[in-house]
């Protein structure tokens, strides 16, 4: 059985419809549909709804997501769904699983490049996190599905060489804000820590940070080099803090996530990795210590931003290190994403912050702090 549609879902799910119908209205046989989804919004449920009535009309649907990590997940909602699903793997990770035939095939896009294949009378293609499908590399699998309708799904659809989506996208649907989320309850506040501008040196040591302002919660580093990554992860274990590395090259990556999720590791310093689609809600808070831009600061936001009731999160953190969250604003402020490439800007004008004089949070003056633990009232917001 379908799991039921959140009402901001429900409105996604019929703008994605409508879009597609006045598309093909205006002579588009095969129309794309970009779909800005924040973390923690359930994009997939959204395309299960869609997979649904692709598969009712007899057309195979095709799910790419952008790394291994992300590839069991579908693919188990899905066979739980309909026993004719088809998952693609290597043959390291236990090769490919399920009829040849399926109704829905998942599989990272890696694995379609490195195979140079796609499936036949595919009708429906969904390409998780999106705005890598007009890369070289993985835009040969966008343009290989430009006779199926398109639906790409991503929190932060901006490239930072400004390519746009044309013609992978012709129409874009916004499915629901991150405030939206966070006063629904779907999304926890969140507090940022950070210098009050932007600097090219770390403003403490990841360590300190994680002592000062979040010790004992689970947490993910940030890192710009693997070799920075170990030699956090060494500070942390030197101070008696659980820590492990990961990055691009690590073997084994489950491992560490599942003793981040027990809380038997506290702090998992990395490089390359967890900046999207990561799915540990019990992660408390994020230290990024590289440069960011907006759309990696969300996408690393967005990893704190979950819920957790069974370990009692609440509030998310960000320490950010260099300071860049200064320039893009909370994770909660709105912006307007485009199709062409340009570069996303705030839908209102980025609103003054102050800084707490008792704890350091930035956040909006006169009221109480952001962070729940401090209690102090924040200074008055200036002119």
């Amino acid at each position: 059985m379908l799991p039921p549609l959140r009402p901001y879902q429900t409105r996604a799910e019929r703008a994605i419809r409508g879009a597609v119908a006045r598309a093909r209205a205006g002579g588009e046989a095969f129309p794309g549909v970009l779909v800005v989804s924040p973390t923690g919004s359930g994009k997939m449920i959204i395309y299960l709804h869609l997979a649904a009535q692709a598969r009712e009309k007899g057309n195979r649907t095709l799910v790419t997501v952008p790394r291994e990590e992300l590839r069991e997940q579908p693919y188990r909602a899905i066979r739980e769904l309909w026993p004719d699903v088809r998952v693609l793997r290597g043959k390291a990770d236990g090769g490919d699983e399920g009829p040849e035939d399926a109704s829905v095939i998942v599989s990272t896009v890696q694995t379609l490049v490195r195979r140079d294949w796609l499936p036949d009378n595919v009708g429906l293609a969904v390409f998780d996190e999106g705005r890598h499908y007009v890369a070289d590399d993985w835009g040969r699998v966008g343009a290989g599905l430009m006779g199926c309708v398109r639906v790409l799904f991503d929190a932060t659809p901006h490239r930072a060489d400004g390519r746009g989506f044309r013609p992978l996208a012709s129409s874009l649907v916004d499915v629901v804000s991150v405030r939206e989320l966070v006063d629904g309850g779907y999304l926890v506040p969140s507090t940022i820590y950070a210098p009050a501008d932007v600097q090219t040196t770390l403003a403490r040591r990841p360590v300190d940070a994680y002592r000062a302002k979040v010790p004992g919660k689970r947490c993910i580093v940030y890192a710009a080099r693997i070799e920075h990554a170990r030699l956090f992860a060494a500070d942390f274990l030197a101070a008696g803090i659980a820590c492990e590395v990961v990055d691009g090259k690590s073997k084994d990556r489950e491992g560490p996530l599942n003793r981040l999720r027990s809380g038997e590791t506290l702090v998992l310093c990395n490089c390359g990795l967890y900046v999207e689609g990561l799915d540990v809600v019990e992660v408390d808070a994020i230290i990024i210590a590289r440069g960011v831009s907006l759309t990696t600061l969300r996408q690393m936001g967005g990893r704190a931003l979950r819920p957790s009731p069974h370990t009692g999160k609440t509030h998310a953190y960000v320490l950010d290190l260099l300071g860049h969250s200064r320039k893009y604003g909370a994770l909660d402020v709105p912006y307007e994403w485009s199709r062409d490439g340009k570069a996303p800007r705030p839908r209102e004008a980025l609103p003054s912050t102050v800084q707490c004089r008792k704890c350091h949070a930035w956040g909006p003056g006169g009221g109480m702090c952001t962070d729940p633990r401090c209690g102090a009232a924040m200074p008055p917001a200036p002119p």
